[in-house]
């Protein structure tokens, strides 16, 4: 069952389908495949992530656990107790999540619905924004240092949202898990907006050096990236890669600034995958965004002005499950 239609299921029907799925007489709250990933205990209502890999990684496993646990269980303490590449080795917190972000008062929380767990590859315009923004409110708030790195950029950038086309490609492993859609394609839809929108600046986001020069080449004066933002030639990720000259942690809070900047861009061009996905979830929709997805359409737009019959009949029959649109 694909995300829009599984996202829209109520509660109990999904349980009992998962139920039925996996032959046990309730379904457990933590997902299959996650046990390993996550520790929640019911007594204290508090969600501990085991799992340290790339940032958003991170803090998609996190949300993809909040959001079947709610609304049951009530408000729920989120713990990143270990995440060691990520820690500022002198300076983090036992709980390094409330470094990164500023969890609302139980007090002043949003009313959080239960959202069956997605697929972070998948096609973002088919998420459950309404349902999702709560969680994103409650629970992903920067926290102050990061809130405050975000400024610093838009001060020494003067980048202005309104007049902004983000572009996002993620490089180096990536293509482990998803393949690989050319720069080209990235630069042809940039260039498209531009036509529209001559006097806009593009914000270019990617951790490949090599794709961001050749956007800067293709694209031109209208093009800067923010240089706080680390690139590798290489294929590693950029928390591994070893040429970088800041810590993880400072990559941490530069990642974060730079996606919450991105997803106040007018336009968004972005690759899929965690940090895509995030873009988005700041976002709250898929409104003018091309999302660059391996498939039969490797374009999913939701530009305001670009809408098309075509479009919106494969829109349509992916949604219901007749599509040729296929996650690789």
């Amino acid at each position: 069952m694909n995300d829009y239609l599984k996202q829209r299921l109520p509660k109990f029907v999904y349980k009992s389908v998962f139920a039925l799925r996996h032959r046990n007489g309730t379904a457990s709250p933590l997902l299959v495949g996650y046990e390993h990933l996550v520790e929640y205990d019911p007594q204290r209502k508090a969600l501990k992530l085991l799992h340290d890999a790339g940032f958003f990684s991170n803090c998609t496993v996190t949300l993809q656990n909040l959001t079947v646990l709610h609304p049951t269980d009530g408000h729920i303490e989120v713990v990143w107790p270990t995440q060691k590449m990520w820690r500022n080795l002198t300076g983090s917190r036992e709980n390094l999540f409330n470094d990164y972000f500023k969890p609302k008062d139980h007090s002043q929380t949003k009313r959080m619905r239960f959202v069956p767990r997605f697929n972070y590859h998948g096609f973002y315009e088919d998420l459950h924004f309404k349902k999702l923004n709560a969680y994103i409110s409650n629970y992903f708030n920067p926290s102050s240092l990061v809130e405050n790195r975000i400024q610093q950029f838009f001060d020494k950038y003067r980048i202005c949202p309104n007049k902004t086309i983000g572009v996002c490609y993620r490089g180096t492993d990536k293509v482990i898990e998803v393949a690989a859609i050319s720069p080209l394609r990235y630069v042809s839809e940039v260039k498209k907006l531009l036509k529209k929108h001559s006097d806009f600046r593009v914000l270019v986001q990617t951790d490949q050096k090599q794709v961001r020069d050749y956007f800067l080449s293709e694209i031109g004066s209208a093009a800067f990236y923010i240089e706080e933002m680390p690139v590798t030639c290489s294929s590693s990720a950029m928390h591994i890669a070893t040429e970088k000259t800041i810590s993880n942690f400072e990559l941490g809070i530069n990642l974060l600034a730079a996606v919450k900047i991105l997803a106040q861009c007018k336009y968004l061009v972005s690759h899929t995958g965690n940090v895509s996905l995030w873009i988005l979830l700041y976002r709250g929709s898929a409104r003018n965004c091309c999302q660059l997805q391996p498939g039969a359409v490797d374009g999913v737009v939701c530009y305001d002005d670009d809408w098309s019959l075509r479009r919106t009949l494969e829109r349509w029959t992916r949604r219901m499950g007749f599509s040729r649109d296929k996650l690789h």
